[in-house]
């Protein structure tokens, strides 16, 4: 296994007053088809909604403040919610209330997506 090259840094995020951990597993969120054509066949198609992440992914495209749990509260878990689903109500909020991080977030996204699709 090789090593991390930057280990993981504990961040102060404000929640926004929304619990990550009260509708954490309670939706499944379906990965995307891009996910699922980049990884093995029998790997899980399926993870558990966790607003972490969100913010986390906030806290990376360049987010910082309230605005990272804001946003990451004004997406609303559903039962059958795709990944992509996910990225797009991100990128509305964001566009609204950070467009320069949303234009991070966007090229970050079409960069992963170009380079593991070949183009």
């Amino acid at each position: 296994m090789r090593a991390r090259r930057n280990p993981p840094r504990e961040i102060d995020i404000p929640s926004a007053g929304v619990s990550n951990v009260v509708r954490r597993g309670m939706f499944r969120v379906r990965k995307s088809e891009f996910w699922r054509s980049t990884h093995a066949a029998d790997a899980e198609p399926y993870e558990a909604f966790d607003r972490r992440k969100i913010e986390m992914a906030l806290v990376r495209a360049g987010a910082r403040g309230p605005v990272v749990g804001e946003i990451a509260a004004a997406v609303e878990p559903f039962e059958g919610m795709t990944t992509d689903d996910i990225d797009g109500a991100v990128v509305r909020e964001l566009e609204r209330r950070d467009p320069e991080t949303a234009r991070h977030w966007k090229m970050k996204r079409d960069y992963n997506r170009s380079r593991f699709k070949g183009g």
